[in-house]
């Protein structure tokens, strides 16, 4: 996702941080040792269960990135009441979207949110994780201060040039209106790869 941020950061993109749990208790996979504490529980982050979407895979990997998440295991699962137990939850859950309790749902009637700096897509769960997390995200990797101005500059780019179209494609925003130029840039068909890759594994 950042890869052309350049050479001195972002090496640490991988799932190997990230445990994925169905509905059993049984992990998909397991956390390295390097990754449990004996003082600090291991925070759980929640989306649903069954087909998989682009914007709550990105939104899942994104928040485990973030140093209070890092570590994380993602639940999935529909029960509100497994739901209501865990420290994140997106995409699911139809609660109000309330980042104070790291709640990223955006299917709640009257939902509008959007990025600002003059982007004006409704958001995701992906472009509401970004929106919270993006800018620590970019400057634990790139290992500078998060008000630095090469991090905001990133966090507005990535978001035009890589989330915003994630964002649109979940809302159901065409990208072009008639002759008017488009809405949105989007630079890579990532969310038709991301359902073609679960509709390949739900064949295997």
């Amino acid at each position: 996702m950042f890869g052309a941020v350049g050479a001195r950061g972002l090496s640490c993109f991988s799932f190997r941080h990230l445990i994925i749990r169905s509905q059993t208790t049984t992990p998909r996979f397991a956390l390295q040792p390097s990754c449990f504490s004996t003082s600090t529980p291991k925070k759980r982050v929640g989306t649903h269960n069954g087909s998989f979407h682009c914007d709550e895979a990105l939104a899942c990997f994104m928040i485990g990135l973030a140093d209070k998440f890092s570590g994380a295991e993602i639940v999935r699962n529909r029960d509100p009441q497994v739901l209501e137990t865990l420290d994140a939850v997106v995409y699911v859950g139809g609660v109000l979207y309330d980042p104070s309790r790291d709640r990223y749902d955006r299917h709640q009637k009257g939902f509008d949110q959007v990025f600002g700096h003059g982007f004006n897509t409704k958001l995701s769960s992906a472009g509401l994780v970004y929106k919270h997390y993006g800018a620590h995200i970019i400057a634990k990797e790139l290992q500078l201060d998060e008000g630095d101005s090469d991090v905001h500059r990133l966090y507005l780019s990535i978001y035009k040039n890589f989330v915003e179209a994630v964002d649109a494609v979940d809302n159901g925003i065409n990208q072009f209106d008639s002759d008017e130029p488009p809405r949105y840039a989007n630079n890579t068909s990532l969310s038709s790869r991301v359902c073609e890759a679960e509709s390949g594994l739900g064949r295997t």
